[in-house]
């Protein structure tokens, strides 16, 4: 398996520096007849080889991303022992000793107006008075999370640890050796920086794993890869300093999300929403967006004034949405922003109700939210959307490939309705 996976890379390599070496040949070509010929026969010249490059490209990509196929994935849910209901939360705030009266008067209305409810869950070391942030708290934590998450993916799929080739971890806030990720202990913060308690308020410990594969076939795949879509932005100092870690006055380590990061985000989106609509959106839905363009601009020019750039509509590329989780607020403005109504917010929105944020695992909780209500059939599309600090944005596409079980509570004797088992039936809630 190895020897064949090295061989197709190295195939790989091969043909892209074949295509490198045609395209340098092509333009020495140019170079040479471009006396001989007018501006029309140069352009042609050069359009061939670019174009050439260019279709080969994305044939390629979207090979490599055929090839990607979703397993399954499991959430973890937290013993009920680490609940933190929020009167809970906000009398321990008090009870603590490290905030002053205005951190607590802050982080109260911040989480008031979440949309956050009473069954998220803290790890054991923030249950402590005072928490107990620390290095090993933060391993216990990350024990606590990962190998159930991960006996329950390979129990769901029936896949043995041994066949793994690789683990890809999601990394965060903590920094061990081997990196690990998604530790809420870490994250504390104990200061009276109110541009660092915000990570206090929304943050929630969960885990999710997810079983990918390359495997020719797609035989037990349950999820294909249509696009993959990543833009970075840290080398824009603005961006980066929008969300960093660093300490405050006192000397106390915190996330910071600094003045404007909310436009810096609206900055980031429009830059990944444009390139990923080149890819996802169907040709009848970038014809219509064009011609809203067109006729918003002659609009800009007689009326003198700018008014609501036109969006496409993403509901044409997808049936259901997975949104970057951080209060109700803000998937409000994100929904509203990209043209979703209520209904295909609901998962995000009753995800940070029932367990908070949970970093990118929350992605995997609103989809195991869909799939414990029998909403995505086969043939639906899946979109999900992460933000991260840097700034970044990356967008995954799947598709359901794998038959429809929505009446199945059991395959393989386990649940398959995972962390929502005992509370689906409660969702959707109408207030947080």
């Amino acid at each position: 398996m190895a020897h064949r996976d090295h061989l197709l890379a190295a195939a790989h390599g091969a043909l892209a520096a074949a295509t490198l070496v045609a395209c340098v040949l092509a333009e020495a070509a140019v170079l040479a007849l471009r006396r001989g010929d007018g501006a029309a026969g140069m352009l042609c010249y050069y359009l061939v080889p670019v174009s050439a490059m260019l279709l080969l490209y994305r044939s390629r990509r979207r090979a490599a991303a055929a090839r990607v196929g979703l397993v399954d994935f499991a959430c973890l849910r937290p013993p009920p022992r680490l609940r933190i209901p929020v009167a809970g939360l906000l009398e321990h705030f008090k009870l603590i000793g490290c905030f002053d009266d205005g951190s607590v008067e802050f982080m109260t209305k911040v989480i008031e107006a979440s949309g956050m409810g009473n069954e998220t869950y803290f790890p054991p070391s923030l249950h402590h008075i005072p928490p107990a942030a620390t290095h090993g708290e933060a391993i216990r934590e990350a024990h606590m999370l990962f190998f159930p998450a991960l006996d329950d993916l390979f129990a769901k799929t029936g896949v043995p640890p041994s066949s793994v080739g690789a683990v890809v971890v999601n990394c965060s806030g903590f920094c061990a050796a081997p990196s690990l990720a998604e530790i809420v202990t870490v994250g504390w913060y104990s200061g009276k920086d109110q541009s660092k308690l915000l990570l206090n308020c929304y943050f929630r410990t969960g885990c999710s794993a997810a079983l990918v594969t390359t495997k020719r076939g797609g035989g037990g795949v349950k999820y294909r890869l249509v696009s993959v879509t990543r833009t970075n932005q840290t080398a824009n100092d603005r961006s980066y300093r929008s969300g960093y870690r660093d300490e405050d006055d006192e000397g106390i380590t915190g996330f910071t999300l600094g003045h404007g990061v909310g436009r810096m985000v609206s900055e980031l989106l429009r830059a990944h929403l444009l390139t990923l609509s080149l890819s996802i959106l169907p040709w009848r839905e970038k014809l219509r967006y064009v011609a809203a363009l067109l006729r918003h601009r002659r609009h800009d020019k007689k009326a003198g004034s700018g008014g609501g750039i036109p969006m496409p509509d993403f509901r044409a590329a997808a049936e259901h949405f997975c949104l970057p989780s951080s209060g109700r607020p803000m998937i409000w403005r994100l929904g509203q922003g990209l043209g979703l109504g209520e209904g295909e917010m609901e998962a995000a929105l009753m995800a940070f109700h029932r367990f908070g944020n949970q970093s990118a695992a929350s992605l995997w909780y609103q989809l195991a939210y869909m799939e414990a209500k029998g909403r995505v059939r086969r043939g639906d599309t899946v979109w999900q959307l992460a933000v991260g600090s840097g700034l970044k944005a990356n967008s995954l596409v799947w598709e359901r490939v794998a038959d429809d079980d929505h009446f199945a509570t059991e395959r393989h004797g386990r649940t398959t309705l995972g962390p929502w088992a005992d509370c689906i039936h409660k969702y959707p809630v109408t207030e947080g």
